[in-house]
């Protein structure tokens, strides 16, 4: 018939059968995802939001404990590994740190071995690391949510949230990654029965307490699990315990009979403000991190490298982290006790919490640090379960929870993924420290430093005199801050920069030394330059830029002697 169209049977409708099988064919996908085991999505994000590391350079203190440490720059050697610190230097070095973590040493050995010394091997293994952690943490505490929704939204959130990437995309920070391996490890082992995880939760923990001896903070928490209740029996729990014993004084023997301490170095106010403050203004600061903590994981927009001095001081007062952090530390207590018969689990995850938070509150001991990002890396673990929990109650009242959910899964990825932007390069980190913290004067120090080398002289400056005006018992950065103002013809000041610089020994006075050294060249006072220049060879902090110093006050000395009354240039 004109002007009609004609179906034969069986033929599809334009439109209808294609919309019909595009929502087939998606149907068919979703149940197809329905069937993956949800471990796999826990690996995948793990390692997807991280793979932007692996373009990452060596970065802060990797230049420092990485790219000079003399057991990677030689040989293999297992008794060098295991007789040294983390920077490659024995017990009788004076400038060593003290710091004993043998298997994340042997970890850079073998990063090395596969890349040489690009920094992607070693950044390969951050990442592995972190999605073995991930899936460890998803299959044995995450898991036990029960509901398959909730579990996967804990999983996925260790996996990918923002506060981890100071300890994922940073080499040296691979220690809280690998004893976070090691005590979930340990945590799994301990509730399975058999003499294997008899045998293989004790070398789980020794392993984790080479890499870093705050791994010990798996102990309470395996008195916490038992006492909820475990399905080992008490002979089994008993050898159990006589293992963990022995891993920690095995591996504390190995310490001191490495560097002969089993104790760390005492930080400087630099490093830890705390370090002098009383019992209970350390305590005040331990709360308000809890705070810092809570503020960070529910929107993780303030990431900061530093801590230290200029960022936190020995005050206390009233603010919203103290106020948060004490209403966390009080409903933590109380949700462990009232749910320990109704719901171990959530007792678990509040002991995951204040366990770390006790560890880390620098009141039993002063600490490297006050505070540190990468230390709630497995204390987080317990607030993710939290999460979890979370998720699990609200489903019940909500079909919007679970898009909640997604929705804040999605923007930590994201937030995650431009973070480790900031850890390609030092000169990016140190520069978002300082939009974050504008008071931190270390960061502020190096920040100069970049500035002074791109002769960006008013903002080197500028920089300078916040890290000398906040932290002014720092001798380093006297060495920049003199040299500044010898360019602006300020000898007296200068002078008295530089005396700050001769009061203070050590590793970190090797560049304000070398600043020193510049200025004093250029003022024609060769002799205390070359003094310097001895300092610095005696010290054993000699290299390639001092031979080059060395040539350049040579030269001078020369030019000098041939005309007497010319000037140095500059």
């Amino acid at each position: 018939m004109d002007g009609q169209v004609v179906l034969r049977r069986g033929a599809a409708v334009p439109g209808h059968g294609t919309r019909g099988s595009r929502l087939a064919e998606v149907t068919a996908l979703v149940q197809r995802l329905r069937r993956v085991d949800p471990t796999c999505w826990v690996l995948l994000a793990a390692l997807l939001v991280y793979a932007n590391t692996l373009t990452a350079g060596f970065v802060y203190d990797d230049t420092t404990a990485i790219v000079p440490n003399p057991v990677l720059r030689g040989p293999l050697s297992l008794a060098r590994v295991f007789t040294t610190d983390i920077w490659g230097l024995g017990r009788s070095d004076p400038w060593s740190v003290h710091t004993y973590r043998p298997l994340l040493t042997l970890s850079y050995v073998l990063d090395r071995a596969v890349g040489g010394w690009e920094p992607w091997s070693f950044h390969l293994t951050n990442v592995l690391l972190h999605a073995a952690a991930s899936v460890l943490f998803f299959r044995s505490l995450a898991r036990r949510l029960v509901d398959p929704s909730a579990a996967l939204v804990a999983g996925l959130a260790f996996a990918l949230h923002p506060l981890h990437t100071d300890a994922v995309a940073s080499i040296t920070n691979r220690s809280e990654v690998a004893y976070a391996l090691a005590a979930l490890g340990v945590y799994a082992l301990h509730a399975r029965r058999g003499a294997g995880a008899t045998i293989a939760a004790p070398l789980a923990l020794a392993g984790g307490l080479l890499c870093k001896e705050a791994a010990v903070v798996v102990v309470p928490l395996l008195v916490v699990r038992d006492l909820l209740g475990t399905a080992t029996t008490r002979a089994e729990k008993s050898a159990r315990y006589a293992g963990y014993a022995l891993a920690l004084g095995a591996t504390a023997a190995m310490r001191h009979l490495a560097l002969g301490s089993i104790d760390t170095l005492r930080p400087d106010y630099l490093a830890n403000p705390l370090r002098d403050a009383s019992v209970g203004v350390r305590a005040y600061w331990g709360v308000r991190f809890v705070g810092l903590v809570g503020r960070l994981l529910l929107a993780p927009l303030d990431l900061c490298a530093d801590y230290g001095a200029g960022v936190v001081s020995p005050t206390v007062g009233l603010d919203g982290d103290v106020a948060l952090g004490a209403a966390a530390l009080v409903g933590l207590a109380v949700l462990a006790v009232r749910a320990r018969r109704s719901d171990p689990l959530l007792t678990e995850a509040c002991a995951w919490v204040l366990v770390p938070a006790a560890l880390y509150s620098n009141v039993a001991k002063v600490l490297p640090a006050p505070f540190a990002e990468r230390w709630w890396y497995l204390g987080s673990a317990g607030c993710f379960l939290l999460l979890g929990a979370g998720v699990r109650a609200a489903r019940r009242r909500s079909r919007a929870a679970l898009p909640a959910a997604g929705v804040a899964l999605a923007l930590w990825a994201l937030v995650t993924v431009r973070r480790n932007a900031d850890w390609a390069t030092s000169q990016r980190l140190f520069e978002s420290a300082v939009a974050v913290q504008p008071g931190g004067a270390r960061m502020r120090y190096f920040v100069a430093r970049f500035r002074f080398r791109e002769e960006r002289m008013a903002e080197a400056f500028a920089h300078v005199q916040v890290a000398v005006r906040n932290a002014p018992d720092w001798a380093e950065p006297y060495g920049l801050y003199g040299r500044l103002l010898g360019m602006q013809r300020r000898d007296a000041e200068a002078d008295r920069a530089f005396a700050r610089v001769g009061a203070m020994a050590g590793p970190a006075s090797r560049t304000a030394r070398m600043y020193w050294v510049d200025y004093l060249i250029g003022r024609r006072r060769f002799g205390e330059a070359r003094a310097q220049l001895e300092w610095l060879r005696a010290a054993g902090l000699w290299g390639a830029d001092e031979a080059t110093m060395e040539g350049i006050l040579r030269a001078a000395e020369q030019r000098a002697r041939e005309s007497p009354r010319a000037r140095v240039p500059r």
